[in-house]
């Protein structure tokens, strides 16, 4: 955040686009309660995801890291080598992550969290 808070949250997102009829799969509407979100250090992140990456249940079934999905308030990050950070989380084995801007529904709930 703009103030240099990190919240982690974890969603298991499921999505079965096996089969026919793919053409009337609507995605789910999202929700994200204030509960789920937990402050940690921005400091701290490596290590908080080294200690999740022995946790089986970050794994899926073929024993690989679950997709991490990183997001910012702003379209551009200061004071932050994200090259660096990328090389960090690559070296724990999470091969599968996304950088994008914060979401509506991520946003409501920061706010009923503040």
């Amino acid at each position: 955040m703009k103030d240099n808070s990190v919240y982690y949250y974890n969603e298991e997102l499921i999505w079965n686009w096996c089969g026919w009829g793919s053409d009337k799969i609507t995605p789910n509407k999202r929700f994200l309660n204030k509960d789920s979100l937990h402050q940690i250090n921005f400091n701290k992140i490596h290590t908080f995801l080294e200690a999740q990456s022995l946790d089986k249940n970050m794994k899926n079934h073929r024993n690989e890291l679950q997709h991490l999905s990183f997001a910012f308030e702003n379209d551009t990050v200061k004071n932050l080598d994200v090259y660096k950070f990328l090389r960090d989380i690559d070296s724990l084995g999470y091969h599968s992550y996304t950088i994008r801007k914060i979401a509506p529904f991520e946003i409501n709930a920061l706010s009923k969290k503040k």
